[in-house]
């Protein structure tokens, strides 16, 4: 991945490979087996530095704090302990780019980088793209200073997260002749089924949860399927609500409790959408670092492997930087703000071992890998075969061709 993905391109079938390297792009030339045809692509670098400030790291002397991880939560902590006066600070991240779990892709392949030039192009966000309104001190920061300037804070849009009870529904059924049609729903029927089969099992889920306690949507569900739902149509919207349950919560149903997850029937939480044009999560992060200062007490490509707190007021964090070199440090404290993921893979090695109430919650929580499609249509005729709407669920026949595309 990044600059050394762009310096080693592989090809498949044997193919001959030319590199031209320039400083922002590498133009690669190459002639497949088969063909003497000489193909030309630009394969542009993934990262570009975004300053060339980083860390000077010192193994002479104790720090008051050493933080791990540059996502949100060790930029805040880092500004927090500045703003305080306390200035003897690193921070260490893994990878070589600020923010963390806010990972944004720019158009010219650059990775979370502050001020994006490129108004006009919508970033990606492969991580975090959500903004949350409610409850949330964070986005009252980033208004009051201005990082959200480019955001159009009054767009209703997703002032009420996608609720399921509005969204226009397509159903599929199978003629006769063997040809799967696909029809839009009258909004009375729609409405009707948010009534009575939403509606009824919220009924059935209190009465079940009174009788036999804590269990998944998953088994509330299939229950409430086998006693209460014959109609076909019904089974196949109480089914569409669980598959967008496990969506939003990126988890199987059986994965999900009964008692603490809302469902997006009725919309969750307000928020703003960041993969807007000269927005993006993860360059909103990169921005953030910059204009609080955070950029010279950073130091990227620093994987931590192990922290060492036998001695309370002297813990020491060993790091192999991407050269292959390990470092050790010494500080008064260590504040961890690694990802749940990070934990639980256990590649952080802690001396002593974290209590057993962390690490039995750390076990026990559950993490997922959420993938996203990203789609473009450069022919608008092929792009009008999608309903002119901003969202609307699907529901399939109930049988083996369910849930797939």
């Amino acid at each position: 991945s990044g600059q050394e993905a762009a310096n080693r391109v592989v090809p498949s079938g044997g193919a001959s490979v030319n590199n031209i390297v320039s400083d922002e792009v590498k133009k690669v030339e190459y002639t497949a087996p088969s063909s003497e045809k000489t193909s030309t692509i630009f394969v542009h670098p993934m990262t570009r530095p975004i300053s060339t400030n980083t860390a000077l790291i010192n193994t002479d002397q104790q720090y008051d704090a050493v933080i791990v991880g540059a996502g949100w939560a060790g930029l805040k902590a880092a500004k927090t302990l500045l703003d305080e006066g306390i200035t003897n600070v690193l921070i260490l991240e893994a990878n070589n780019y600020i923010g963390g779990r806010s990972k944004t892709v720019n158009a010219d392949g650059s990775i979370n980088v502050p001020n994006p030039s490129d108004v006009s192009y919508n970033p990606v966000d492969l991580g975090s793209e959500w903004l949350y309104i409610e409850g949330n001190n964070m986005i009252h920061h980033l208004k009051r200073e201005g990082y959200l300037d480019k955001l159009d804070l009054n767009d209703a849009s997703f002032q009420n997260y996608f609720p399921m009870k509005d969204a226009p529904f397509y159903v599929q059924s199978q003629g006769d002749d063997g040809k799967v049609e696909t029809k839009k729903l009258d909004e009375s029927i729609v409405k009707d089924l948010y009534a009575r089969v939403w509606g009824g099992f919220e009924l059935f889920r209190k009465d079940l949860l009174d009788k036999e306690g804590e269990q998944s949507y998953h088994s509330a569900i299939e229950k409430y399927k086998r006693e209460k739902l014959t109609n076909p149509l019904d089974i196949q919207y109480i089914n569409v609500v669980m598959n967008h349950m496990s969506i939003d919560y990126v988890g199987r149903p059986d994965e999900l409790s009964l008692t603490g997850h809302g469902t997006a029937v009725e919309g969750l939480d307000p928020t703003h959408y960041m993969s807007t044009s000269g927005v993006g999560y993860g360059n909103t992060a990169a921005t953030f670092a910059e204009k609080e200062g955070l950029l010279s007490y950073i130091k990227l490509g620093a994987k931590v492997t192990e922290i060492d707190h036998m001695d309370p007021n002297n813990a020491i964090i060993s790091f192999t930087s991407d050269d292959g070199v390990e470092t050790k440090v010494t500080a008064k404290t260590v504040l961890v703000t690694v990802s749940l993921g990070v934990l639980k893979a256990g590649t952080i090695k802690f001396i002593p071992k974290l209590p057993r109430k962390k690490q039995n919650a750390i076990d026990n929580m559950g993490f997922a890998v959420m993938s996203k499609c990203v789609m473009q249509w450069h022919d608008k005729n092929t792009a009008d075969i999608w309903p002119d709407e901003l969202y609307f669920e699907l529901m399939t026949r109930d049988d083996e061709s369910s849930n797939k595309w």
